[in-house]
């Protein structure tokens, strides 16, 4: 008996069916590696692009992320240029009130200052979220808000109530003009910090009556600085800064046993953080380069470096997050 053999209309149905099949195989293949080898500026096309100069100023922390996002605009768009003068949120929000020219400038501030927005009009970008750390010395893995409260207040001034060695806390902050301060504030104690009574937190307290050891630092650089290197040391930044590896006795804590990740934000198991906000005065024209800049920062392009960064972009997985703050 002859082996079998599909009818010649089989046959061409078989052979129609198979080239489709490659058709579709090597049509995912392709598309696939278009995606995974896409450069950031490829979906930003250079017909949003404009022309001139826009100075960014206001707080410090997203400074690095944006002059990320920044370069890979301007690889995209040639005839702008983007400078970066940052002094400080309220530095940066008083001078764009009184700036003559508006459309040049940009001012970036954590969380929303609703005093100002009578004349400016606030833009989200991202989530930024922030870690209490602690000196490895401590060797502990978390604390709750309250064990935090009682120890900003004085009321614990030795680690061992919280699961660590018999050691002095040591609380290294921010001073009064820091925004990460003010979150700190604002989201993990319900109060203001008490007032320094140390130089450096290794001396005695200037105070002899003071309830905790607290100095004050100007930077997150000092701050992690200063937490590295003295033992039973507290403080707080901003989660990309402390995950630098630089600062090798620096570790993180979760809060309330939540870590800083985007589900536990947007649940409301973890409470510090913010949203970043880019002030413009008014709506800034269509043919700006702020206007451009921030279509820019809303598309997938400009989201490659907030990623990159450790923060989440309102536009995409924070969204939701972002519409209610």
């Amino acid at each position: 008996m002859a082996p079998w053999a599909p009818a010649k209309e089989g046959r061409s149905w078989l052979v129609w069916v198979a080239g489709a099949l490659a058709t579709l195989l090597v049509g995912g293949l392709f598309s696939s590696a278009t995606l995974v080898g896409s450069s950031p500026a490829e979906h930003f096309s250079p017909q949003s692009c404009a022309k001139g100069r826009l100075t960014v100023v206001g707080s410090t922390i997203f400074q690095p992320a944006l002059e990320a996002a920044a370069a890979d605009y301007e690889r995209v768009c040639g005839d702008a240029e983007i400078r970066f003068d940052v002094k400080g949120s309220m530095a940066g929000l008083r001078s764009l009130q009184e700036e003559d020219d508006p459309d040049v400038r940009l001012v970036l501030s954590e969380g929303r200052n609703e005093s100002y927005e009578r004349t400016l009009k606030a833009h989200p970008i991202a989530v930024i979220p922030f870690n209490v750390v602690v000196n490895r010395t401590i060797d502990i893995s978390g604390l709750t808000i309250q064990q935090l409260r009682d120890i900003y207040s004085g009321e614990t001034d030795n680690w061992r109530p919280a699961g660590g060695p018999n050691l002095g806390v040591r609380i290294i902050s921010r001073d009064a003009n820091s925004v990460t301060r003010a979150v700190f504030e604002e989201k993990v104690l319900g109060r203001s910090e008490p007032a320094a009574s140390s130089d450096n937190c290794m001396k005695t307290p200037k105070d002899p009556g003071a309830l905790v050891v607290r100095c004050e630092m100007a930077t997150t650089s000092e701050v992690l600085d200063g937490v590295n290197r003295v033992p039973g040391a507290i403080g707080y930044a901003p989660l990309e800064a402390t995950e630098s590896g630089a600062y090798k006795n620096v570790v993180p804590v979760r809060i309330n046993g939540a870590d800083p990740d985007i589900e536990s934000i947007e649940s409301g198991d973890y409470p510090f953080w913010t949203v970043e906000y880019a002030y413009t005065k008014g709506e800034p024209p269509a043919d700006s380069v702020a206007a451009s800049f921030l279509a820019f920062l809303a598309s997938p392009d400009g989201e490659v470096a907030l990623d990159e960064h450790g923060y989440f972009p309102c536009t995409t997985v924070a969204e939701h997050i972002c519409a209610r703050s």
